[in-house]
């Protein structure tokens, strides 16, 4: 292969895989003005490794991290592995990213094969204890502490035996041997794109976030943001994910999808499908707008209401609205 060649192939693999992965935890580009998304927070890394390797961001939002390689996902037959660590003790989601519609031709198997090798992971820390912000004061009539959402973890991971192993760009190039070289490179443009996922807010009871993204919708792509509602129950301690989709309006405002509110239910395992158009596609090489979502994570689908329509849009909602999320949520029906 000559030098040219070379070239032009080096360029299709990094187009494809920078591509890939903003579809992986349904991110739009990096170069998108933040100014869109205002009263957000970004992610902020709480692992030193990591924080050496230059992927902190900022430091307001402590309560949504980078999870730290090496940190285990058991599958659900050993899902109580992981319930009586104190920390990373919830599995919220586990997401395969796989070119499933349109011209999946147009990238090379080798790319496809390493992108579905390294799946997303979100998972939550929850501990009993006491919550002076809690809206559930009275869980503790019966003198059990009320269940705290205290913190959420997004991170990378690969197989192993029993479950999955979160892993990281940082570590050794050794302990990443077994992944290849495109694999090396998902891994790598995946931690990128996690820089671009933004703090909603918080309280004792849930933690809000959005990930702007890029859905097939009446058969083209366009631009939508995904919000992520992590609720626990104060007093049974059940975890719930809340998904819904958001646009911009002509008023630059969120507007709410109809029909696109699911509820998931703890340790999610989902198929992330995703749609490739040959039509952003420029002399074989692919665009942002190349791959995009064809559908939520799997759950429940529920009913637009009109707090969801009006107050679950809200840019930048206060403490106080926050408090009221759980509960509203709850009442969402099928």
């Amino acid at each position: 292969m000559d030098a040219e060649s070379e070239k032009v192939r080096l360029q299709f693999w990094r187009a494809s895989l920078c591509c890939l992965m903003k579809l992986t935890l349904a991110i739009i580009p990096a170069e998108t003005s933040l100014a869109q998304f205002p009263n957000s927070v970004p992610i902020v890394v709480g692992n030193t490794t990591l924080q050496k390797a230059g992927l902190v961001r900022d430091a307001e939002a402590g309560r949504l991290h980078l999870l730290e390689p090496g940190v285990f996902i058991p599958d659900q037959a050993h899902i109580n592995e992981s319930s009586s660590r104190s920390r990373w003790n919830r599995v919220v989601l586990l997401s395969t990213p796989r070119l499933e519609t349109g011209e999946i031709e147009l990238i090379p198997e080798s790319i496809q094969k390493s992108v579905a090798r390294i799946p997303m992971v979100i998972m939550a820390t929850c501990n009993r204890g006491l919550a002076p912000n809690s809206t559930a004061a009275g869980a503790k009539a019966d003198g059990v502490s009320p269940m705290q959402l205290q913190e959420l973890g997004v991170g990378y991971c690969v197989a192993v035996t029993g479950g999955h192993r979160v892993i990281s760009s940082a570590i050794s190039d050794e302990a990443k041997s077994g992944l290849g070289f495109y694999g090396k490179q998902v891994l790598s443009e995946n931690e990128k794109q996690l820089k671009t996922l933004r703090f909603v807010g918080a309280t004792n009871e849930i933690m809000v976030f959005d990930a702007p993204a890029i859905f097939h919708r009446n058969s083209v792509h366009q631009d939508v943001v995904m919000r992520h509602a992590v609720a626990v129950d104060p007093v049974g301690g059940t975890l719930t994910t809340y998904v819904w989709l958001l646009e911009k309006s002509d008023t630059n405002k969120y507007v709410f999808i109809d029909d696109s509110a699911r509820r998931l239910a703890e340790w999610t395992r989902e198929d992330r499908k995703i749609h490739v158009d040959g039509r952003e596609f420029f002399l074989g090489i692919p665009n942002s707008r190349s791959f995009a979502m064809v559908d939520l994570p799997p759950g429940e689908k529920l009913r637009g209401t009109p707090w969801l329509k009006e107050q679950a849009t809200q840019n930048g909602p206060s403490a106080a609205n926050l408090e009221e999320w759980p509960m509203q949520l709850r009442k969402l029906a099928p």
